[in-house]
């Protein structure tokens, strides 16, 4: 049923599927389409959290799906309270022992729910968060993971720490992370919340597992669909969170901020002309926040040299040249200001 409170638990129900979702119908109506079958077979519920829409999700489902109010339940907010703070929500919105976090902008695969399914019932009884391939960054060998240690010794790898904070590749035995939830909520800003509570979890003495299978579909995930400088900046915040202090979470912080990383001179030149001389001071920020934070000399050397271009583009003169440069160039919307991200 459709309705403003999430699923109650059943003693046969041992997976949900929550939905953050904010103004994608389209998407979402895609992945559902892909669910919905694998979620009547498997007994599983599908739990979406709106995030005010303009478009009421709980008028899509009816419009879509009207056979399936049984198996879909939908929580509207009453004002978007931002993408990060709506995921939070789903660890208390969800009732199951295990919750699947699916982003409402990638597919899930058509035997997804099998895959995730058979793992949970493999887990093992300190296992609470089970990350999945996404094979277009990530490729894990099956792997349990028992320390703190051993898990930042990993994320110094960009792709095994960005494939973790990809909230639809993983599933986490909810009941683990209640106690954590407040501080989900207190490190919205980091962009990165749910992975702070993870970390808390494992250094409490839990494990988390990687798994070789995919329960994505790798041709859908988005691209491009955040704002680098919110993520970017919000990254470097786990370094201020006290109680993950350790001497290799340096290391994996600077791996983290790595997937998200400006590279290309030209890029820095087009995010210049597009931005406001108002964002332009946030640009000054991340590049010098990655100048200070990043352990490699080669990055530190590119980043000063982004921060010189933005200093100098705040004249009038410079921004003109650059805009001459790029003229005649296709202008491809990188730049989003963060005041008018979801």
């Amino acid at each position: 049923m459709i309705h403003g409170s999430a699923v109650a638990p059943s003693e046969q129900n041992t997976l949900s599927i929550v939905i953050p979702t904010y103004n994608r119908p389209n998407q979402l109506v895609k992945s559902l389409k892909v669910l919905i079958p694998q979620c009547s077979q498997s007994n599983c519920k599908i739990i979406i959290l709106d995030n005010a829409s303009p478009l009421p999700i709980s008028d899509l489902i009816q419009q879509h799906f009207p056979d399936y109010a049984e198996l879909i339940s939908v929580t509207r907010n009453i004002t978007n309270i931002g993408g990060n703070a709506n995921i939070i929500s789903c660890f208390s919105a969800c009732q199951t022992e295990w919750m699947w976090l699916l982003g409402d902008d990638d597919l899930p695969t058509a035997d997804s729910i099998s895959i995730i399914t058979k793992h949970i019932s493999e887990a093992q009884k300190h296992t609470i968060f089970i990350n999945f391939s996404i094979n277009k960054w990530c490729n894990h060998e099956n792997t349990l993971i028992e320390s703190y240690d051993e898990m930042l010794k990993r994320f110094s790898d960009p792709a095994v720490v960005g494939n973790c904070l990809c909230i639809s590749a993983s599933v986490w035995r909810r009941s683990n992370f209640k106690e954590v939830i407040k501080i989900g909520f207190q490190h919205t800003t980091t962009c990165a919340p749910h992975l702070i509570m993870l970390m808390h979890q494992i250094k409490a003495g839990k494990q988390l597992s990687l798994s070789q299978s995919s329960i994505i579909s790798e041709k859908d995930i988005p691209q491009e669909s955040y704002s680098k400088i919110m993520v970017s900046t919000g990254i470097y915040q786990i370094l201020d969170v006290n109680h993950l202090r350790h001497a290799r979470l340096y290391n994996a912080v600077n791996a983290l901020a790595d997937c998200f990383l400006i590279n290309s001179y030209g890029e820095v030149a087009q995010i210049l002309t597009e931005s406001s001389k108002h964002d332009l001071k946030y640009w000054i920020y991340f590049f010098s926040k990655v100048l200070y934070f990043h352990n490699s000399l080669s990055v530190k050397l590119r980043y000063f040299i982004f921060l010189l271009m933005t200093i100098f583009s705040t004249f009038s003169l410079t921004r003109f040249f650059l805009m001459k440069q790029l003229s005649n160039r296709k202008r491809s919307k990188i730049f989003t200001s963060i005041y008018d991200r979801a």
